[in-house]
């Protein structure tokens, strides 16, 4: 089993500052290719010069030249493969909802430097494109009322994506906001929970280590102070029964 181990291949793969890290495992070359959208957009073979024994090699491809978009990364030679959905961006988006108005901010994510214009979608709960607008962006901008009439209250999962095109001609996108709906009840008595979102400083965390949270009430502006039992977490939201 160990003479197994120490001959296995492996190949893992990240990206990093628009770089691509291909660390390989007992393999003297791996052959790299990139698409988006089913379209092959870069092929290349890389040779690992090292061969080292069992201890990973690094090496490196430059992805920078890549426009904003959601690309397949497959890195295989052999039998081993890796598959990476390498997501560039270069704007963020930001939303709020007050009654049945969208509201969005939507800047460089670099310098936080909002930008002039964008091209506004809308995406359902199973990602497809189901409305779009163009806005003129000045701080939170209303979107308008007809791309809202599109956007389910109900249903988990829809989501918009800002775009637009930088002073050179290349596309510039956001990530794929997530727009959650105003209430969640999972009882067949409503009026004896309460909605609310829970949020931690972080993703991920121990049993017993200690996390700065708050909560995000809809639509009651604070929580009534009290004692609470969580019930039933779904997503981000929380279903929660007044103990006192």
């Amino acid at each position: 089993n160990l003479i197994k181990t120490l001959n296995s291949s492996d190949i893992r793969t990240f990206v990093e500052d628009g770089e691509l890290f291909l660390l390989l495992r007992n393999l003297s070359k791996v052959k790299v290719s990139v698409s988006e959208n089913g379209k092959q957009l870069i092929s290349r073979s890389l040779d690992n010069e090292r061969k080292s024994f069992y201890v990973c090699d690094t090496l490196r491809l430059d992805l920078s030249e890549l426009q904003d978009g959601n690309y397949e990364i497959i890195s295989s030679q052999l039998k081993c493969k890796s598959h990476l959905n390498y997501n560039k961006t270069h704007l963020s988006i930001a939303s709020r909802r007050e009654g049945g108005e969208l509201w969005v901010y939507v800047a460089d994510a670099g310098s936080g430097r909002p930008v002039e214009k964008c091209e506004l979608k809308l995406f359902d709960d199973r990602n497809r494109e189901i409305a779009r607008t163009e806005l003129e962006i000045n701080g939170f901008t209303k979107v308008a009322e007809e791309f809202c009439k599109k956007l389910s209250t109900k249903k988990w999962g829809y989501g918009i994506q800002a775009g637009t095109v930088s002073e050179r001609g290349d596309r510039l996108l956001s990530p794929k906001h997530i727009l959650y709906p105003h209430y969640y009840y999972d009882s067949d008595s409503p009026e004896e929970k309460e909605a609310a979102m829970l949020i931690c400083d972080r993703s991920a965390f121990n049993p017993g280590e200690k996390v700065q949270s708050a909560f995000r009430l809809q639509p009651l502006p604070v929580l009534p102070p009290g004692l609470y039992r969580l019930q039933q977490p779904r997503y981000h939201f929380h279903v929660f029964s007044k103990l006192s």
